[in-house]
């Protein structure tokens, strides 16, 4: 379980990396719309990324799966 949380932590890291990519390129294109929706997407996956970070680190503590642990139920990645 510790190695599939971190590997959606790997995950969430490489889609911000590429959604930073294209909001870099649609700024320089002036496409104010499209640079709008990919900060959202960003806060999404920021979220996301939080939300499993915090499932890895109870899991560390030994808190029990289902209480704590819920991303994978949540079905992320």
């Amino acid at each position: 379980m510790e190695a599939k949380l971190e590997g959606q932590i790997g995950c969430w890291d490489e889609m911000l990396f590429h959604i930073e990519l294209w909001s870099e390129e649609a700024s320089r294109q002036n496409k104010t719309l499209i640079v709008e929706l990919l900060g959202a997407e960003r806060t999404k996956a920021k979220a996301a990324k939080q939300r499993v970070s915090e499932d890895l680190d109870a899991l560390r503590r030994g808190e029990a799966y289902g209480e704590q642990v819920t991303s994978v139920a949540r079905g992320f990645i």
